[in-house]
């Protein structure tokens, strides 16, 4: 038998092994949560990317999965330096999902759908064309054909009131205005408002309240 030769150990089994010394440090609660992923993981019902993209928006056992960094929740082997805690680390955060296809018009759509709620519970109505809008993005999503996409941008183009709803073949960075808008949208400003400690504030509120749908969104979508 030849000497120094490293026995390698299949990447699914060096995971399970972390995995399991990291649930002893959880509740049972939590470590429940976390061996029914890692069942799925490696039954192949969730990819690993799947499982990211969860830890990304703060799912904690997909954090325990993948490993702790940061705020981002990505492993030590996927960290990047986007981290919530950092200024300016919304937007950072928010072009971080372009890592997963799909991720960012999901994001969006939250926003979007958030924004279109409150402003519906503060003037009781919604124009129909945003409603149609909004119906197209989700049937696009549920079936991405050329004829749902031309439906969207049909829909987009026909309303006035496309400042939160997300446009067909969006930028990265133009997805990132999309929801800032809508987090803006949602944000609680007192009338009159335009700088200063109140308005840092109230901003932060608002990408609180993006941030939070965005999330949960995502993480459905993702572990579904």
């Amino acid at each position: 038998m030849a000497r120094g030769r490293a026995c390698a150990l299949h990447p699914l089994l060096v995971e399970a092994t972390v995995t399991d010394s990291r649930l002893r440090e959880r509740t049972r609660g939590e470590r429940d949560t976390v061996r029914a992923l890692t069942e799925r993981r490696r039954a192949g019902l969730l990819t690993r990317e799947q499982i990211q993209l969860a830890a990304y928006c703060g799912h904690e056992a997909a954090r325990v999965v993948v490993g702790e960094s940061c705020s981002c929740g990505l492993a030590p082997e996927d960290a990047t330096d986007l981290c919530l805690d950092e200024p300016g680390g919304w937007g950072e955060w928010l072009r971080g999902l372009e890592r997963w296809p799909g991720a960012q018009l999901r994001a969006s759509l939250a926003a979007a759908e958030l924004a279109w709620a409150h402003l519906l519970r503060l003037h009781g109505s919604m124009p129909q064309e945003a409603r149609r809008a909004l119906e197209s993005v989700r049937a696009y999503m549920d079936e991405p054909t050329d004829d749902r996409l031309r439906a969207w941008m049909v829909a987009w183009s026909g309303t006035s009131e496309s400042a939160w709803l997300p446009a067909p073949r969006e930028s990265v960075n133009g997805r990132v205005h999309e929801i800032q808008a809508a987090a803006r949208a949602v944000a609680p400003f007192p009338p009159g408002t335009i700088g200063g400690p109140d308005y840092e504030r109230c901003r932060h509120e608002g990408e609180r309240r993006a941030r939070e749908a965005i999330c949960a969104a995502l993480i459905g979508w993702a572990l579904a």
